[in-house]
Protein backbone atom coordinates (compact mmCIF):
# COMPACT_ATOMS: atom_id res chain seq x y z
CA UNK A 1 0.00 0.00 0.00
CA UNK A 2 2.76 2.15 0.89
CA UNK A 3 4.58 1.65 -2.54
CA UNK A 4 1.16 2.63 -4.59
CA UNK A 5 0.71 5.81 -2.19
CA UNK A 6 4.17 7.01 -2.91
CA UNK A 7 3.62 6.26 -6.16
CA UNK A 8 0.20 7.81 -6.87
CA UNK A 9 1.86 10.67 -5.12
CA UNK A 10 4.68 11.25 -7.37
CA UNK A 11 2.23 10.85 -10.11
CA UNK A 12 0.35 13.53 -9.12
CA UNK A 13 3.07 15.81 -8.61
CA UNK A 14 4.05 15.10 -12.35
CA UNK A 15 0.54 15.67 -13.55
CA UNK A 16 0.19 19.12 -11.61
CA UNK A 17 4.08 19.89 -12.63
CA UNK A 18 2.74 19.13 -16.33
CA UNK A 19 -0.68 20.84 -16.28
CA UNK A 20 1.05 24.09 -15.06
CA UNK A 21 3.91 23.70 -17.71
CA UNK A 22 0.41 23.20 -20.22
CA UNK A 23 -1.01 26.56 -18.81
CA UNK A 24 1.84 28.55 -19.34
CA UNK A 25 2.61 27.40 -22.74
CA UNK A 26 -0.85 28.59 -23.26
CA UNK A 27 -1.20 31.34 -22.04
CA UNK A 28 2.12 32.37 -24.11
CA UNK A 29 0.43 30.76 -27.15
CA UNK A 30 -2.54 32.88 -27.01
CA UNK A 31 -1.07 35.95 -26.18
CA UNK A 32 0.82 35.27 -29.07
CA UNK A 33 -1.79 34.44 -31.34
CA UNK A 34 -2.90 38.07 -30.34
CA UNK A 35 0.09 39.43 -30.80
CA UNK A 36 0.50 38.45 -34.34
CA UNK A 37 -2.95 38.90 -35.31
CA UNK A 38 -2.42 42.56 -34.46
CA UNK A 39 0.66 42.60 -36.38
CA UNK A 40 0.07 40.25 -39.37
CA UNK A 41 -3.76 40.52 -39.99
CA UNK A 42 -3.70 36.40 -39.23
CA UNK A 43 -3.82 34.58 -36.74
CA UNK A 44 -0.99 31.58 -36.35
CA UNK A 45 -1.24 28.46 -37.97
CA UNK A 46 -2.55 25.49 -35.93
CA UNK A 47 -2.77 27.53 -32.83
CA UNK A 48 -5.85 26.73 -32.20
CA UNK A 49 -5.13 22.53 -32.70
CA UNK A 50 -1.91 22.98 -30.38
CA UNK A 51 -4.08 24.49 -27.46
CA UNK A 52 -7.35 22.23 -27.58
CA UNK A 53 -4.63 19.53 -27.50
CA UNK A 54 -3.09 21.25 -24.30
CA UNK A 55 -6.38 21.53 -22.87
CA UNK A 56 -7.40 17.74 -23.55
CA UNK A 57 -4.09 16.67 -21.88
CA UNK A 58 -4.83 18.90 -18.78
CA UNK A 59 -8.09 16.99 -18.43
CA UNK A 60 -6.75 13.28 -18.38
CA UNK A 61 -3.87 14.65 -16.73
CA UNK A 62 -6.14 15.63 -13.65
CA UNK A 63 -8.24 12.65 -13.79
CA UNK A 64 -6.01 11.04 -11.00
CA UNK A 65 -5.54 13.66 -8.82
CA UNK A 66 -9.19 15.31 -8.53
CA UNK A 67 -10.32 11.68 -7.69
CA UNK A 68 -7.58 11.20 -5.02
CA UNK A 69 -8.96 14.12 -3.29
CA UNK A 70 -12.49 14.22 -3.88
CA UNK A 71 -12.10 17.56 -5.95
CA UNK A 72 -14.05 16.13 -9.03
CA UNK A 73 -17.75 17.06 -9.51
CA UNK A 74 -19.94 13.72 -9.12
CA UNK A 75 -23.14 12.57 -8.17
CA UNK A 76 -21.94 12.21 -4.60
CA UNK A 77 -22.03 15.80 -3.93
CA UNK A 78 -26.12 14.65 -3.46
CA UNK A 79 -25.32 11.72 -1.32
CA UNK A 80 -23.27 14.07 1.15
CA UNK A 81 -26.22 16.78 0.96
CA UNK A 82 -28.97 13.88 1.08
CA UNK A 83 -27.08 10.38 3.25
CA UNK A 84 -25.44 11.01 6.44
CA UNK A 85 -22.93 8.24 8.00
CA UNK A 86 -23.48 4.68 6.44
CA UNK A 87 -25.34 5.99 4.06
CA UNK A 88 -22.49 7.94 2.58
CA UNK A 89 -19.66 5.52 3.21
CA UNK A 90 -22.10 2.64 1.03
CA UNK A 91 -22.15 5.15 -1.82
CA UNK A 92 -18.09 5.16 -1.55
CA UNK A 93 -18.01 1.91 -1.71
CA UNK A 94 -20.51 1.56 -4.52
CA UNK A 95 -18.40 4.23 -6.35
CA UNK A 96 -15.11 2.14 -5.93
CA UNK A 97 -16.35 -1.05 -6.95
CA UNK A 98 -18.25 0.55 -10.10
CA UNK A 99 -15.20 2.85 -11.11
CA UNK A 100 -12.10 0.23 -10.80
CA UNK A 101 -13.39 -1.59 -13.19
CA UNK A 102 -14.87 0.59 -15.63
CA UNK A 103 -11.48 2.56 -15.27
CA UNK A 104 -9.47 -0.11 -15.75
CA UNK A 105 -11.51 -1.69 -18.68
CA UNK A 106 -10.88 2.32 -20.42
CA UNK A 107 -7.31 1.91 -19.80
CA UNK A 108 -6.69 -1.46 -21.84
CA UNK A 109 -9.22 -0.13 -24.40
CA UNK A 110 -7.46 2.75 -24.97
CA UNK A 111 -4.34 1.22 -25.01
CA UNK A 112 -5.46 -0.78 -27.62
CA UNK A 113 -6.14 2.01 -29.66
CA UNK A 114 -2.58 3.56 -28.77
CA UNK A 115 -1.41 0.15 -29.95
CA UNK A 116 -3.61 0.20 -33.22
CA UNK A 117 -2.26 3.74 -34.19
CA UNK A 118 1.14 2.73 -33.21
CA UNK A 119 0.92 -0.27 -35.35
CA UNK A 120 -0.88 1.49 -38.25
CA UNK A 121 1.93 4.09 -38.38
CA UNK A 122 -1.28 7.11 -39.27
CA UNK A 123 -0.14 10.56 -39.24
CA UNK A 124 -1.90 13.93 -38.41
CA UNK A 125 -1.27 16.82 -41.18
CA UNK A 126 -1.20 20.03 -39.85
CA UNK A 127 -1.24 21.70 -43.73
CA UNK A 128 0.87 20.75 -46.14
CA UNK A 129 4.33 20.12 -44.61
CA UNK A 130 3.93 19.76 -40.92
CA UNK A 131 2.72 15.73 -39.42
CA UNK A 132 3.15 13.86 -36.85
CA UNK A 133 2.17 10.12 -35.35
CA UNK A 134 -1.32 10.06 -34.40
CA UNK A 135 -0.41 8.36 -31.51
CA UNK A 136 1.25 11.42 -29.92
CA UNK A 137 -2.24 13.62 -28.82
CA UNK A 138 -3.95 10.13 -27.79
CA UNK A 139 -1.27 8.53 -25.80
CA UNK A 140 -2.59 10.39 -22.63
CA UNK A 141 -6.06 8.96 -22.88
CA UNK A 142 -4.67 5.51 -21.44
CA UNK A 143 -2.43 7.29 -19.13
CA UNK A 144 -5.19 9.57 -17.80
CA UNK A 145 -7.60 6.11 -17.11
CA UNK A 146 -4.24 4.22 -16.16
CA UNK A 147 -4.02 6.55 -13.00
CA UNK A 148 -7.36 7.33 -12.52
CA UNK A 149 -7.22 3.24 -11.94
CA UNK A 150 -4.68 3.49 -9.50
CA UNK A 151 -6.19 5.89 -7.56
CA UNK A 152 -9.53 4.28 -7.53
CA UNK A 153 -7.49 0.93 -6.21
CA UNK A 154 -5.87 2.72 -3.64
CA UNK A 155 -9.30 3.92 -2.71
CA UNK A 156 -11.18 0.11 -2.49
CA UNK A 157 -7.63 -1.22 -0.37
CA UNK A 158 -7.92 1.78 2.06
CA UNK A 159 -11.94 1.54 2.78
CA UNK A 160 -11.57 -2.22 2.74
CA UNK A 161 -8.69 -1.80 5.77
CA UNK A 162 -11.37 0.64 7.12
CA UNK A 163 -13.93 -1.83 7.13
CA UNK A 164 -12.09 -4.41 8.51
CA UNK A 165 -10.35 -2.35 11.22
CA UNK A 166 -13.94 -0.89 12.62
CA UNK A 167 -15.34 -4.62 13.01
CA UNK A 168 -12.33 -6.06 14.95
CA UNK A 169 -13.00 -2.77 17.31
CA UNK A 170 -16.59 -2.98 17.42
CA UNK A 171 -15.95 -7.23 18.02
CA UNK A 172 -13.00 -5.72 21.28
CA UNK A 173 -15.08 -3.66 22.73
CA UNK A 174 -18.80 -5.27 22.89
CA UNK A 175 -20.01 -4.65 25.75
CA UNK A 176 -22.18 -7.14 28.17
CA UNK A 177 -24.76 -4.78 29.21
CA UNK A 178 -23.78 -2.91 32.39
CA UNK A 179 -21.08 -0.71 30.47
CA UNK A 180 -17.81 -2.58 30.94
CA UNK A 181 -16.37 -4.53 27.92
CA UNK A 182 -16.91 -8.06 27.57
CA UNK A 183 -14.65 -9.96 29.65
CA UNK A 184 -13.76 -7.96 31.78
CA UNK A 185 -13.84 -7.40 35.93
CA UNK A 186 -15.13 -3.98 36.60
CA UNK A 187 -13.11 -1.98 37.81
CA UNK A 188 -10.06 -3.88 35.62
CA UNK A 189 -9.67 -1.51 33.38
CA UNK A 190 -9.35 2.23 34.82
CA UNK A 191 -11.10 4.83 33.08
CA UNK A 192 -9.45 8.24 32.11
CA UNK A 193 -9.85 10.49 34.60
CA UNK A 194 -10.00 8.56 37.58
Amino acid sequence: MRILSKLLDWLERGAEGLTVAFIIAMAAGMFAGVIFRYFVGSSIPFLMVILTGMFIWIVFLLIGATSRRDEQVRIGFLVQLLLKGRAQSFWTAVENIVSLPVLVYLTWAASSWVKTLMEQDKTFFLGATVSYPAWIPVIIVPIGFGIGSLVYLERSIKQARSLIRGRRERKGIESDGSGNAAGLEPGSVREPGL
